[in-house]
C-alpha cells in the first residue's frame, strides 16, 4: 500500500512508458474491471500534432464558467498533478495515492492473468477516469496522448471530436506520411457526432472520405475564416465577424482558439441533456482567462525571456512565425535541445536561419541528443549544462535582445522551474 505520493509517483513513473499496440483490448479490460468509469461523464476528445493542449485549455476555461469540468492532458510542465484537473484545481496528492493503490492491484492482476504490463499512460488515463467519475463532473475535455486510434483515451464515447492539425511527429508509431498519421488521429471520430479540424489542403479529401456517412465535418479554413491576427500583450484576431483575444501568444493561438469557439457554439446540438449555451461575451471571458504554461510564455521582462515547448518541426515553424511578429527590432538568442527520436537536425536548421545566436544544450535524460554531434559546427554554440546555457544567455543580454528557450517539453519544464525558483 502506498501512503506517500512520492512512492506512488515513483512506481507510476518507472512503469513502461509505452508499448506497441494493435488494439485497445488491454485498456478496455482494465476499464471494465474498474466498472467503466469513462462512461459516467460527457466528453470532448481532442487530437492533433500541435495545439491540442492549448485548444483544450480554451475549452476548459469557457466551460468552467458554468460547469464542473474535468481536464486530462499530457505531459506535465510543472508537476504530475496537472495532468488531471477539475476547473482550475489539480488532483490532490492524497487522491493520487488513493487511485495508485487501486491501479497497483489492477496492474498485478493483469500481469498474473495475461502476462501483460499496463503502461504508464494507460494507468494515468484510468486514474483520470476514476477521479472524474468519483467527483461527478459535468463534462470532460480529454487530450489524446499520441495519435488517436490506439490511444488509451480512445475508449471514451465522446460527444464531439477535434483534430487541431496533422504534422510529422511520433513517426515510429504513427507512420511516415501525413496520410498515415492522419488515419491514426481520425480514429477518434464517432458516429453521428461532429469533427472539427483546421484546413489542410493535402488532407482535405482524406478527411471528407473518412468522415463521410459517419460524422459531420467542419473544417476551419485558416486563411478564409480567421482575419486580422495581431500580437502584442495578447493575441487578437477576428473570426465569425467578431473580435476575440487570448492571453496566450502566437499566430497559431488564433487557430486553436477558433477551434474551441466553434466547438462551444455547436455543443448544445450534441449534448441534449445539458444547457450548454454560451453568449459571445462569456466565450470571450473564458478565452481571456485561459492559461497554458510553457507555450510562448513570457518568463522575464529584462531581458525579455520566453519559453516554448516547440518539440517538432510544426511547433518550431509556429514559434518562428510568431517570433517574426513579436521580436520587432530585437536580436533573437535561442537556447534549444531535443530528444534524439525527434527530427532535431531539421529543427536546428530552421532555428539557425531565424536566430542571431543559437545555443544547443542537453538535459539529464537517456533520450537526449548527444552534443558531440555538434562539436565541429561553428554556426552554433554548444553548452553542456542547460543551467549554464540559460544563466549565461540572460546575464550577457541587453534590452535589445530577446531570449527564447525551446525544444523538448522535459527541457522546458526544468528550465521553467530553474528560472522561476
Amino acid at each position: 500500500m502506498f501512503t506517500k505520493v512520492e512512492d506512488a509517483l515513483n512506481w507510476l513513473q518507472n512503469i513502461k512508458k509505452k508499448a506497441p499496440k494493435t488494439s485497445l483490448d488491454r485498456m478496455k479490460k482494465c476499464a471494465n474491471i474498474l466498472g467503466n468509469p469513462q462512461n459516467s461523464f460527457k466528453s470532448i476528445h481532442v487530437a492533433g500534432t500541435n495545439g491540442k493542449g492549448s485548444t483544450c485549455a480554451y475549452l476548459k476555461s469557457i466551460l468552467s464558467l458554468k460547469y464542473k469540468v474535468g481536464f486530462y492532458t499530457s505531459p506535465y510542465v510543472i508537476c504530475f498533478n496537472e495532468r488531471i484537473e477539475i476547473n482550475d484545481s489539480y488532483i490532490s496528492d492524497l487522491d493520487i495515492v488513493k487511485y495508485s493503490n487501486i491501479l497497483y492491484d489492477l496492474s498485478k492482476r493483469i500481469l498474473e492473468e495475461d502476462n501483460d504490463i499496463v503502461t504508464f499512460f494507460e494507468l494515468t488515463t484510468l486514474m483520470c477516469f476514476m477521479y472524474f467519475k468519483d467527483q461527478k463532473i459535468d463534462i470532460a475535455v480529454i487530450e489524446c496522448g499520441m495519435g488517436g486510434l490506439l490511444d488509451a483515451t480512445n475508449i471514451i464515447n465522446s460527444e464531439m471530436q477535434i483534430i487541431t492539425n496533422v504534422g510529422y511527429d511520433h513517426m515510429q508509431s504513427l507512420g511516415n506520411t501525413l496520410e498515415e498519421i492522419a488515419m491514426h488521429k481520425l480514429g477518434i471520430i464517432r458516429k453521428d457526432k461532429l469533427l472539427i479540424t483546421c484546413y489542410n489542403n493535402q488532407l482535405h479529401q482524406l478527411f471528407i472520405d473518412k468522415s463521410n456517412d459517419i460524422c459531420e465535418l467542419k473544417e476551419i479554413k485558416l486563411e478564409e475564416d480567421i482575419a486580422n491576427i495581431k500580437i502584442s500583450q495578447y493575441t487578437e484576431f477576428k473570426v465569425f465577424n467578431t473580435k476575440f483575444k487570448v492571453s496566450l501568444l502566437g499566430i497559431h493561438q488564433a487557430y486553436n482558439a477558433t477551434l474551441a469557439i466553434y466547438a462551444i457554439l455547436r455543443l448544445n446540438e450534441f449534448i441534449k441533456d445539458m444547457d450548454l449555451f454560451f453568449t459571445i461575451k462569456e466565450i470571450k471571458r473564458g478565452l481571456l482567462n485561459a492559461k497554458w504554461p510553457g507555450r510562448l510564455e513570457k518568463i522575464k521582462d529584462n531581458p525579455l525571456v520566453y519559453i516554448d515547448g516547440a518539440h517538432n518541426i510544426d511547433g518550431i515553424n509556429a514559434l518562428i512565425n510568431s517570433l517574426d511578429v513579436i521580436k520587432k527590432k530585437k536580436k533573437v538568442k535561442i537556447i534549444f535541445t531535443a530528444l534524439k527520436d525527434k527530427a532535431y537536425l531539421e529543427m536546428i536548421d530552421i532555428l539557425k536561419k531565424k536566430s542571431d545566436e543559437l545555443i544547443i544544450t542537453t538535459i539529464d535524460d537517456q533520450r537526449a541528443i548527444n552534443l558531440d554531434e555538434f562539436a565541429n559546427d561553428k554556426s552554433i554554440r554548444v553548452v553542456g549544462d542547460y543551467k549554464e546555457a540559460v544563466s549565461n544567455a540572460i546575464n550577457n543580454s541587453n534590452k535589445n535582445e530577446l531570449i527564447v528557450i525551446t525544444g523538448s517539453l522535459h527541457f522546458i519544464s526544468i528550465a521553467r522551474k530553474y528560472l522561476i525558483n
